[in-house]
């Protein structure tokens, strides 16, 4: 996590780009997830499927840290950053 942390701070690059293909990637993995209750998966697919999971999250990470970088130290801004930006 601390490593996520200083990539995203420290690397400048923007990883705000990333949300919308990690809100595809989170409902794949969920309905991924479902699916798997009703149909068993071998162990490499769910192997590869935890992999993936871990991937998505990381990224998460760096989304998240990336967007706490660029906000004000302020508790409005802490507040602001665990509620959804809307996209209009």
């Amino acid at each position: 996590m601390a490593v996520c942390g200083a990539i995203a701070s420290l690397s400048g690059i923007n990883f705000g780009k990333l949300a919308n293909f990690l809100t595809i990637a989170l409902l794949a993995l969920i309905a991924v997830g479902i699916f798997g209750i009703f149909v068993p998966f071998s162990a490499g697919v769910n192997i590869v499927y935890s992999l993936i999971a871990m991937a998505v999250f990381t990224l998460f990470f760096l989304f998240d840290f990336f967007r706490l970088s660029e906000e004000e130290d302020t508790w409005k801004a802490a507040v602001l950053l665990t509620l959804p930006k809307p996209e209009f």
